[in-house]
């Protein structure tokens, strides 16, 4: 890895307080079970996306809204604690800040419901003409802020030449539209499989989507795929490449959050000037460390911990 001073990113998605309850297995519906164990803690695909890339040594400002309520000015002093820059940062007065309750089953599986909340007033006109894309480089996506807004962002975004990362979740179909936008492109095998309609179940069809990706207009694919790892696609002078990036075998406590730490730290190791392979297999090590403990924005890791790996 170089070790640059990273060029800015900005992270434009959502901020929610994770309510999670760890079980021995997951409740049937009309059934009760007793839980293990509860944590509450910063979540939100964006916000675990921009601790993520803090952590590891990004240059990092945040764009969200939340709530005028008690777990918003938790959330400000998080970012201000995580030294996230929050000049973007919207609050409501008529919405409450977003959650999301977690089930953690003891395989380390989970199932999530959330409530956007405030999340869901990240508007158009908050973009237009109040981000100084001039200062960004580059620009991290989700899909739990409204997609108009996500839409916007991208289109100023490329207006000054910012590279964008737009990792679709909640998979959208719209999403399709914005692909010769995007500079990278970072499914999972769900959300690939939504999106392209390509039954996923072997690297073959990893391929096959990926190629679908790239036919469709994004520069480059990076398909997360849990604990085997990613696989990268891109063009080149001499055409197609495709490769597997295998992860280590490690003891999953927890998968929550780890696709959001997989997609700060590609975001840091390519605002560095590191090659896109050289990125995703720095992301893919954040992200096994991620699933190690448990929580969301808390399980992301520093990047001494990575040095030291």
């Amino acid at each position: 890895m170089n070790n640059l001073k990273s060029s800015k990113i900005l992270v434009l998605g959502s901020y929610n307080v994770d309510i999670s309850s760890s079980m021995a297995k997951f409740p049937q519906p009309g059934e009760t079970v007793l839980g293990s164990g509860f944590q509450k803690g910063p979540g939100g695909k964006g916000s675990n996306q921009a601790i993520a890339a803090a952590r590891l040594g990004g240059n990092v400002s945040f764009m969200g809204c939340i709530g005028d309520d008690i777990f918003g000015q938790e959330a400000v002093r998080l970012f201000s604690d995580e030294g996230i820059e929050t000049n973007y940062l919207i609050v409501d007065p008529t919405q409450p800040t977003g959650t999301a309750v977690i089930l953690v089953e003891e395989s380390g599986e989970n199932q999530i419901v959330v409530t956007p909340g405030a999340n869901h007033q990240l508007l158009s006109e908050h973009i237009d003409g109040k981000i100084d894309f001039k200062d960004i480089s580059w620009l991290i996506l989700q899909m739990e802020v409204p997609f108009e807004s996500v839409k916007r962002a991208v289109e100023c975004a490329k207006a000054e030449g910012v590279k964008v990362i737009m990792n679709p979740a909640p998979v959208l179909k719209e999403i399709v539209e914005l692909l010769p936008s995007i500079d990278v492109l970072t499914p999972n095998e769900t959300e690939a499989q939504v999106l392209t309609g390509i039954s996923i179940e072997t690297l073959q069809d990893v391929e096959k989507a990926a190629k679908w990706f790239l036919q469709k207009g994004t520069k480059a694919v990076s398909m997360t795929l849990g604990s085997k790892g990613a696989y990268i696609a891109f063009m080149n002078q001499n055409g197609f490449v495709g490769k597997h990036i295998p992860s280590r075998k490690v003891n999953a406590i927890d998968t929550t959050g780890a696709g959001d730490c997989f997609n700060g730290a590609l975001a840091v190791a390519l605002s560095e000037g590191n090659a896109f392979q050289e990125s995703v297999e720095f992301a893919v090590k954040a992200a096994s460390l991620s699933v190690q403990r448990k929580g969301a924005g808390v399980s992301m890791p520093f990047r001494r911990e990575i040095d030291q790996e």
